[in-house]
C-alpha cells in the first residue's frame, strides 16, 4: 500500500501574471512562500517518510518547509520537472479561455518550437510512479507541476494522456491524495484537498 500526497508548488509571479511558465525558474512570491508554510502545517501530523521534488526553484521552495518540519532530505527527480513549453515560455495566456485544455491540443506541438509533447510528459509521470510504487515507504509527498500532476491523475484513473478533466487541475498550494496498491490500483483518493485525509 502506498499513500501519495501530490502537491503543486506555491504561487509565482508567472502564475499571478498569467504567463506560461514551463522550464522558466521564477521563485515563489510572498503569497507562495506563505502557501508553502501553510502546507507544512497541514502535514504536521502526517507521518510521511519521503519528499520527492522537481528541481525547479518554485517546487524546491514549496518542499523546503515540509522537509524541515520532518527533518527529511528532499529527493530531487528530473522526471518531476515541468513540461518544456518551448516558444510559449514567458508569454501571456490571459486571452485563452482554458489554458490547460489549450495545452493538450496536438496541433500546438507542430506550431510551437521546442514544445514537449503531452505523451512525453505522461511517460515521465508513469516512469516516476512505477519507481515510487516499488519503494518500501508507505507515505510520500511529491512536489511538482500541473502537467505532471494531471498525468498522475490520468494514469491512476485510466484516462488517455490528452483527456481533459478540470478536477485534475490544482491551483498553486493545493494537493491530491491517492492510496494505491502495488499494482497502482486505487484504494481511495481525495482531489483538490486542502487538509490531510484521516
Amino acid at each position: 500500500m502506498k499513500n501519495l500526497y501530490v502537491l503543486r508548488h506555491g504561487l509565482t509571479e508567472y502564475n499571478k501574471g498569467k504567463k506560461f511558465q514551463g522550464r522558466a525558474n521564477p521563485p515563489l512570491i510572498e503569497e507562495g512562500l506563505q502557501q508553502a508554510q501553510n502546507l507544512a502545517g497541514v502535514f504536521e501530523d502526517v507521518p510521511f517518510e519521503s519528499i520527492y521534488c522537481s528541481p525547479l526553484e518554485r517546487a524546491v521552495q514549496t518542499a523546503t518547509p515540509l522537509a524541515e518540519s520532518k527533518n527529511l532530505k528532499i529527493r530531487f527527480n528530473e522526471k518531476l520537472i515541468d513540461r518544456d513549453l518551448g516558444g510559449l515560455t514567458g508569454k501571456s495566456y490571459e486571452d485563452i479561455d482554458d489554458v490547460e485544455l489549450y495545452l493538450l491540443n496536438r496541433g500546438l506541438e507542430q506550431e510551437v518550437k521546442g514544445l514537449e509533447s503531452v505523451e512525453d510528459v505522461h511517460k515521465r509521470a508513469q516512469e516516476f510512479l512505477e519507481q515510487i510504487i516499488e519503494t518500501e515507504e508507505e507515505n510520500s509527498v511529491v512536489v511538482t507541476h500541473s502537467p505532471i500532476i494531471q498525468s498522475f491523475c490520468k494514469i491512476v484513473f485510466g484516462n488517455e494522456p490528452r483527456q481533459y478533466n478540470a478536477q485534475y487541475v490544482l491551483i498553486p498550494g493545493e494537493f491530491h491524495y491517492f492510496e494505491l496498491n502495488k499494482d497502482r490500483t486505487l484504494i481511495r483518493f481525495k482531489l483538490k484537498a486542502t487538509e490531510a485525509p484521516e
